[in-house]
């Protein structure tokens, strides 16, 4: 008999399948056991501290928040999601949907270390690829976990710079994902971000990625 699926308590919001690997293979490293909604292999959402949606896109992140929050039992929302060009137009995007539809109030900015409202039910938790503070997505988050000293990055670095300008078909603020790719195309298995992080070329005691690590279990704890 098919069984229906029951909402998790705790629920993280992301925009893709790409950043649904790169918080898994985070929280695997880390000894936190999460549940994706993409994966294959059998795990019980009774095991996990929290669940990860991906959302196909930034859009549908913040057009779903108003339905997640009203979830009956839920106990903590977590939403990550990319600045791109905009932390501030994105953040009173935010602002605007939870204290229109629950009065509940964010921060003028978010923090530093991860936004986390604990004051509402369910708790709301907010951390804006990379940073919190810049622009910039989840590449822009994954760079700084590359070990100092790591041999290929400097060359992935120098092969983006050497390009023509008419070979160079990103655009200016988009420089340094050009150059994660160029370095992860060294790797043994030359793909995904959250496969590098899973196969240790990434490195997730790397003061942002511990920052991610603090706010998650702030948030879902």
């Amino acid at each position: 008999m098919a069984t229906s699926k029951v909402d998790p308590p705790r629920l993280l919001l992301v925009e893709g399948v790409d950043d649904e690997q790169v918080v898994w293979h985070i929280c695997q490293r880390h000894g936190i056991n999460s549940l994706r909604q993409t994966s294959d292999t059998p795990t019980t959402s009774e095991s996990a501290l929290f669940e990860i949606a991906p959302k196909d896109g930034a859009a549908n992140v913040v057009k779903s928040i108003e339905a997640e929050v009203n979830v009956i039992g839920r106990i903590a929302l977590g939403i990550v999601i990319d600045a791109d060009r905009n932390i501030e137009t994105l953040w009173r995007q935010i602002a605007t949907t939870l204290g229109d539809k629950f009065g509940i109030s964010l921060p003028e900015a978010p923090d530093a270390g991860g936004t986390i409202v604990g004051d509402y039910e369910p708790r709301i938790g907010i951390w804006i690829m990379p940073d919190n503070a810049s622009p910039g997505e989840l590449e822009n988050f994954a760079v700084p976990m590359i070990p100092p000293g790591d041999n290929a990055w400097p060359q992935a670095k120098s092969y983006i710079a050497a390009l023509p300008d008419e070979d160079r078909e990103f655009a200016d603020d988009k420089q340094q994902k050009a150059e994660l790719y160029a370095w992860l195309a060294t790797r043994k298995d030359p793909r995904f971000i959250g496969k590098a992080i899973g196969d240790g070329y990434l490195d997730v005691e790397a003061p942002l990625c511990q920052q991610f690590v603090s706010w998650l279990r702030r948030l879902f704890g």
